[in-house]
């Protein structure tokens, strides 16, 4: 496993050769203050990267407010530029699979980053327990596999790759339902979610959720049905009515 210090640099070599120079600076002057938090917290570069968990980014949020409370010269822009920076730094981690979190971390690492650039602390969300997303999991991988009834198997497929969905993102089901298939990132395993007043984020999808989604957009074989990708539902219907 990699240290922090190993990471980093990698971050900033992938970001100057993807971003402008301007853009890839601003990145990273932002992560080199994530770097002075993890310092006043006792953690070292050469540090693994598992040490840089849900908790540290919140804790980096609360910490840079602060600063911003006691710098009168450090302006709210500047926070968000710093903030927005070590968010697409743990996008970075995430993509590269060099950490893992679940649905409840990404939610509560979302919420803290609007609640800082905001300038206030809001209550974080009550995810449904761990046991009931298994319970319903569990429910709809029971039912047995039907190829000789390609819509009944279609709709078997989806309704796995919907809660492997739900289950690793933490969106909400409007947001689920309302997903194209053009949303999808294929090399990042990410989704844009569209929510409410169109605001948009992205979450990511672990190793099953992927496979989930997978086996069943590659059993639908879209390709054959003549219309564009990008215009199709992610989850459709597969009843006679939906024809």
């Amino acid at each position: 496993m990699k240290t922090i210090e190993e990471v980093i640099r990698n971050y900033f070599r992938d970001i100057f050769g993807l971003e402008s120079e301007q853009t890839a600076e601003t990145y990273v002057q932002g992560v080199r203050r994530f770097e002075e938090f993890l310092a006043t917290q006792g953690i070292a570069q050469n540090k693994l990267v598992l040490h840089l968990t849900p908790e540290i980014f919140i804790a980096f949020a609360d910490w840079i407010s602060g600063v911003r409370n006691r710098m009168k010269s450090l302006t709210q822009s500047t926070i968000q530029v710093y903030l927005s920076s070590v968010t697409g730094f743990y996008k970075y981690l995430l993509r590269e699979r060099l950490i893992d979190f679940s649905a409840g971390d990404l939610e509560r690492i979302r919420v803290s980053f609007h609640a800082s650039r905001r300038g206030f602390q809001r209550t974080l969300p009550k995810l449904p327990p761990e046991e009931a997303i298994n319970a319903l999991l569990a429910a709809a991988r029971r039912v047995k596999s039907n190829p000789k009834k390609p819509r009944v198997e279609l709709a078997r497929l989806r309704n796995i790759a919907m809660m492997e969905a739900l289950r690793a993102s933490g969106m909400r089901v409007g947001e689920l339902v309302g997903l194209k298939r053009d949303d999808l990132d294929h090399r990042a395993r990410t989704a844009l979610v569209t929510g409410k007043g169109d605001k948009q984020h992205v979450v990511f999808f672990d190793e099953p959720a992927w496979d989930a989604l997978e086996n069943y957009l590659r059993a639908r074989a879209d390709g054959a049905s003549g219309r564009a990708l990008h215009q199709l539902a992610l989850f459709a219907r597969h009843d006679r009515r939906a024809s």
